[in-house]
Parts: C-alpha cells; sequence; structure tokens
C-alpha cells in the first residue's frame, strides 16, 4: 500500500505554515495598527479624527483575518485568505495615502516593504514565486 504523494504532503504543510504566518502577521499588523493609533492620537494634528479612521481600518481587516484563520470552512482556502489579508491591507493604505496627501512621498516606500515583507513572510509554494517559463522559439523567424 502506498502512502500519500509527495505533493499532497507538500501543500499540507504549506497550507499550515500559510495559515500560521497568517495568524502571526495579522496580530502583528493589529499590533502596529494600534501603535499607529496612539501616534496620530499624540501628535494632534488638525486631522486626528480622520487619520484615526484609517488606522481603524487596518485593525479591522487585521482583526477579521485573524478571526476568518479560525474558521473552519475557510481552512481550505489559506491562498485566498492570505491573498484576501493583503489585498485588504494595500487597499487601506493606497486609501489612506490619497486621502492625506502630506504623506503621498511615503506611499512607494509603504508599498513595496509591504510586498516584499509578505513575499518574504508567506510561503506561497514553489510555483507562485517561480518566473514564468521563457518561451523559446521552435523555429527560426523569417
Amino acid at each position: 500500500m502506498q502512502g500519500p504523494g509527495w505533493r499532497i504532503l507538500y501543500r499540507e504543510e504549506r497550507d499550515r505554515l500559510l495559515v500560521s504566518r497568517l495568524r502571526w502577521a495579522s496580530g502583528l499588523a493589529t499590533v502596529g495598527a494600534m501603535f499607529l493609533a496612539v501616534q496620530i492620537t499624540l501628535s494632534k494634528g488638525d486631522d486626528e479624527a480622520f487619520r484615526l479612521i484609517f488606522a481603524l481600518d487596518y485593525v479591522v481587516v487585521s482583526v477579521a483575518t485573524l478571526f476568518a484563520s479560525w474558521v473552519t470552512s475557510l481552512r481550505r482556502r489559506e491562498v485566498a485568505l492570505t491573498l484576501g489579508f493583503d489585498v485588504a491591507l494595500l487597499a487601506v493604505m493606497a486609501m489612506s495615502f490619497h486621502a492625506t496627501r502630506t504623506d503621498l512621498a511615503a506611499a512607494p516606500s509603504s508599498l513595496v516593504a509591504t510586498m516584499l515583507g509578505t513575499t518574504l513572510l508567506f510561503s506561497w509554494g514553489a510555483w507562485p514565486r517561480a518566473p514564468p517559463p521563457r518561451s523559446s522559439p521552435t523555429s527560426p523567424c523569417s
């Protein structure tokens, strides 16, 4: 009798790692958003209430993702849940930078840091990380 193939074992391990890291990321994002709220409150800017809304948005996205990662019906959709978390964070970030034009210069570096961080943190698997195969012509062009 033959056991499960290596691909099945690989997917199971990848999914376990993905959920574990997603929970860490959403927990750390919640803590980071709370620090952001404290910073906004202490800075006493003119748009304090407006900026607090975006800090709250980060908390809502992170806590919702954390709770969703424990829902049994979503446990087989680890990649989709992680991508949803990533896209939701980027959407809140984009709305925040668009609404508060004073911080617009920091937008590119924040986007790069978020994308690089999620690429390194989450175990997407070999295929999503691999570059697309180069096409090689089978016959010379005339």
